[in-house]
């Protein structure tokens, strides 16, 4: 015992050694200011300057949700609600919560165990890995005891692999400990990247795993330099073209390794990117198109076409072309009730994030109908597309926190989907309000109160809340009424604010929900959606979808499953690329 506790001493030691070095790197860089070096090198690893609260990019781009909160401040603004109306953080995601950096440090370090890390990699196979499956978890794992049977004055000896080995493994140990902890976690003791003057893969897996690290830690512009780091490191060695990926790794397993990271790149760039409204470091006409993706796994194959649509859509959104010039679009929108309801928590969650992503594309696509009163007045039933896209995605992740534990443990990503869904209807009721108040009143509530229901036990979301409650004054001033809930509707999954109440020892601030159920459709084209006026309610699709897994036996099923489609003349790839390559097996 005397033995372990002298370890645990000499490995704290040497975390504190490498954050007061990573200060002096930070320092001297700062001093000298040589962005060259910066260029040449990847960038040292070093802890948020956070101050209060998440760092904030001081351009918003047209793909954040803080662009349409801008929007609608304008909007509210020209109707009469001041600027002091407003400041009160109602229109701010930035709160003075205060942040992980000026927490107490911890008293103990999860390198304390071979059990621990083993335990941590467990959760990191679960609930990251399948997102971004580069890394070779097999052989960390075999390296644990060998890492951790090295005193501190050997660590300097150990070989170049090892001591990347050794960073890889403290970053997901960070990442895992802000899952577990729901971002309260403080463990942020993180490797220092060697200036080589060759950049390796492993370099390229440290600098991911960081800005997966930062994206957790609701650092979501740290994680977007971090993995622009990652790109152009990545650009620097030639993993973007085939010929020359083939000529620097001979053997076939390194190649496939290669490809992987470079692709996890890749996806992560653009949803990096996308989310914070700033534009991508990777873009696909440098990019070698013959380079394979067959080594890689069916969800990351989806993401990379999920990218790729990601590119034209920012061209369309956020470029320097008349967006009115965009010809009417056709949305397919079918529905399934005849999926396989038992099935694994991680394909469940992989299954979500097709979804709701693909919600998200289409919200961009059709915007632009919505950013003015003359924009809703001039296509009215394309504006009510959007706003019934944009419920469907909160349908969505309300009953996915009911059915399952996957939003509470993912919650920085769920998060970005469900503000981005709301911030999308507050916008078409700010500039509308007498025809989308009283059909959006529900799902507007239903946001509100899944935010105030998780910040009791996360920082992250926390701040998020305190950000955004400050809507609760507007919005009876825009026809939201809490105490005007419409009747029950054909809605896709069934409410019961009952186990929210227990989380609080106050009341729920929002009205009860009302029941809802579920209701079958078949494809429902933009055309019957502009006839009706509504999208087809949800129905097993988003069911199948958020099924519970926990202890649910494999189960055989014949029918076939698809996911939501996109045809537009402006993206010629359609959201069948998305999809279609995971070829799900019969649970």
């Amino acid at each position: 015992m005397a033995a372990v506790e002298e370890q645990l001493s000499i490995l704290m030691k040497h975390m504190k050694q490498l954050a007061n070095n990573v200060q002096d790197i930070r320092n001297t860089q700062r001093t000298q200011g040589h962005e060259g070096n910066a260029a040449q090198h990847p960038l040292p690893v070093r802890s948020s300057p956070r101050g209060d609260g998440p760092t904030q990019p001081q351009f918003i781009g047209p793909t954040s949700f803080d662009y349409n909160f801008n929007m609608a401040r304008n909007t509210l603004q020209q109707m009469g609600i001041q600027s002091e109306d407003l400041n009160s953080q109602a229109m701010s995601l930035t709160s003075p919560f205060p942040s992980r950096a000026q927490s107490l440090e911890p008293t103990r370090t999860p390198l304390n165990a071979v059990q621990e890390i083993q335990h941590a990699l467990e959760v990191y196979r679960e609930e990251l890995h399948p997102v971004c499956p580069y890394l070779d978890l097999d052989e960390i794992r075999k390296q644990v005891p060998f890492l951790l049977s090295k005193p501190e004055k050997e660590l300097s000896k150990i070989s170049d692999r090892h001591r990347k080995m050794l960073g890889i493994l403290k970053m997901i140990l960070a990442s895992v400990s802000v899952l577990e902890a729901r971002g309260k976690t403080t463990f942020a003791s993180i490797c220092t990247i060697l200036r080589h003057s060759e950049v390796s893969i492993p370099d390229l897996q440290i600098l991911t795993l960081t800005s997966i690290y930062y994206f957790h830690c609701d650092e979501p512009v740290l994680a977007w330099r971090r993995i622009g780091n990652a790109a152009r490191a990545a650009i620097e060695i030639g993993l973007h073209r085939r010929e020359t990926l083939e000529k620097k790794f001979l053997d076939v397993n390194m190649q496939t390794q290669a490809l992987k990271i470079f692709w996890c790149i890749y996806v992560l760039d653009h949803r990096w990117g996308f989310g914070i409204g700033i534009p991508f470091v990777l873009h696909d006409e440098d990019i070698d198109p013959a380079l394979p993706t067959r080594h890689c796994e069916p969800y990351l194959r989806c993401m990379i076409s999920y990218g790729q649509i990601c590119s034209k859509v920012w061209k369309t959104v956020a470029g320097f072309t008349n967006i009115n010039s965009i010809s009417k679009d056709t949305l397919i929108y079918p529905r399934l009730g005849d999926a396989a309801q038992n099935q694994p928590r991680i394909l469940q969650m992989l299954r979500t994030f097709l979804c709701i992503r693909a919600n998200h594309m289409r919200i961009y696509v059709h915007r632009h109908h919505i950013l003015s009163p003359h924009n809703i007045a001039q296509n009215s039933s394309a504006a009510r597309l959007v706003i019934d896209i944009a419920k469907d995605t909160i349908h969505v992740l309300v009953h996915l926190r009911e059915t399952s534990t996957l939003y509470e443990t993912q919650q920085v990503p769920f998060n970005y989907f469900l503000v981005s869904a709301f911030s999308a209807i507050f916008l078409g009721v700010c500039n509308a309000p007498e025809r989308f108040s009283q059909t959006c009143r529900t799902e507007f509530y239903s946001a509100l109160e899944l935010l105030y229901t998780l910040s009791a036990r996360s920082s992250i979301t926390r701040r998020l809340w305190k950000g955004i409650k400050g809507l609760r004054q507007i919005a009876p001033r825009l026809g939201l009424s809490p105490t005007k809930l419409p009747e029950a509707t054909t809605l896709p999954v069934s409410i019961d604010n009952s186990i929210y109440n227990n989380v609080h020892q106050t009341a729920s601030p929002f009205p009860p929900y009302r029941q809802r159920t579920a209701t079958t459709s078949s494809y429902i084209s933009d055309e019957q959606c502009i006839a009706t006026g509504t999208l087809a309610p949800t129905t097993g699709f988003s069911q199948s979808i958020l099924t519970s897994p926990e202890d649910c036996p494999q189960t055989s099923s014949s029918s076939s499953t698809q996911c939501p489609r996109l045809t537009s003349p402006v993206i010629t790839e359609t959201i069948s690329t998305l999809t279609d390559p995971l070829s799900l097996p019969a649970l």
